[in-house]
């Protein structure tokens, strides 16, 4: 288990790509209970991102907006903060008529990161 806490891209001023305190206390600090926390997470976030890339190909800003509202609440659960942030720019692009398309490439890369994160922190089984 890596015990460095919030895990950053290593420039020290990024935003964590995993908080390792909040994803314990969301799994009452148990390292199984974590472990299958952001297995779910993992999955149902997998689901989420092909909605949302499905709805940016027929133009859906809503229901983008909705669905990675969604996801980002997911992801601060779980302390996966650079990820939640990536999800609320998709949020808010659809919003302010910005690029939801540069945003979801963003989401891709953090979701990769996160997964790594996690995988760090708590294992195979983590992810």
């Amino acid at each position: 288990m890596n015990t460095e806490r919030p895990l950053t891209d290593g420039d020290g001023d990024a935003e964590a790509t995993l908080d390792e305190r909040i994803l314990m206390e969301a799994a009452s600090g148990d390292l199984t209970e974590a472990a299958a926390l952001t297995s779910l997470f993992f999955h149902l976030v997998m689901e989420q991102f092909e909605q949302m890339r499905a709805a940016l190909d027929i133009g859906d800003r809503s229901q983008l907006g909705r669905i990675a509202h969604k996801a980002a609440g997911g992801a601060a659960t779980c302390g996966l903060l650079a990820l939640a942030s990536a999800l609320r720019e998709v949020e808010t692009a659809t919003i302010h008529e910005a690029r939801p398309d540069v945003s979801l490439e963003r989401v891709d890369r953090e979701l990769a990161r996160a997964r790594e994160a996690v995988r760090s922190f708590l294992g195979e089984g983590g992810t």
